[in-house]
């Protein structure tokens, strides 16, 4: 039931870290994924806990995923289901890739499902994002997205050849505009203090501004 979702919603520092910095580094995914997985975790046991993207970033690649030559979400999951996640004080991000190592970590969160949202389903984005951060897939590449400083970003020249992804961390509308509330990985000096807002559509059939809508998905936490 789509009706009765929040009018607005922000989770920034109630289920969000911090923005951190990918650096020289295509690992915008594992910031995405490490984003969604915070979100959930904190939401099923009232921990916030900063994730460890080197961990995704040395031992995904088995699911998939290409250390800074990029990955999915989705596949970063997967591994987390699998193998549990540690935080980041115990594996710090380097911006490069290390091995994976047995004795790696000590796992402080858990996982037992990942879900995908419908492509295009703003509606439904929309009734995760009322519970939760989600991860998302973005083109990022333009001038009117890295150049973005405030307001809502609303441009078909954003594109949707999705190259980048984030966690939408929040909606709202702002001078009748409908927005979704973006955590980006480039530091807190990118964007309004690390975050952007994206246009958003009240349809269930819209890939969205920069392509917002392609592929919208989130992991369940499960204590163990």
């Amino acid at each position: 039931n789509y009706n009765n979702l929040p009018i607005e919603i922000d989770w920034r520092n109630k289920l969000t870290t911090p923005v951190k910095d990918q650096g020289q580094c295509g690992s915008c995914w594992s910031f995405s994924a490490t984003g969604a997985m915070e979100g959930a975790w904190a939401l099923e046991t009232g921990e916030l806990i900063s994730l460890s993207e080197q961990q995704l970033m040395d031992c995904s690649k088995w699911y998939g995923d290409m250390g800074c030559n990029g990955g999915l979400m989705d596949n970063a999951f997967e591994y987390a289901i699998d193998h549990g996640m540690c935080s980041d004080n115990d594996v710090p991000y380097t911006a490069a890739v290390d091995n994976c190592e047995t004795s790696y970590c000590s796992v402080v969160a858990t996982f037992s499902s990942c879900v995908d949202i419908p492509q295009g389903n703003q509606l439904a984005m929309k009734a995760a994002v009322s519970k939760q951060p989600i991860s998302v897939a973005i083109q990022a590449d333009k001038a009117v997205f890295q150049l973005y400083s405030s307001g809502v970003l609303d441009s078909d020249s954003c594109g949707t050849q999705i190259d980048h992804g984030v966690l939408i961390v929040g909606y709202g509308t702002e001078n009748n505009q409908d927005y979704w509330l973006v955590k980006n990985s480039w530091g807190n000096t990118w964007g309004d203090e690390g975050y952007i807002k994206i246009a958003r559509s009240e349809s269930d059939n819209d890939i969205g501004v920069c392509g917002i809508a392609t592929f919208p998905s989130f992991p369940v936490a499960t204590v163990n």
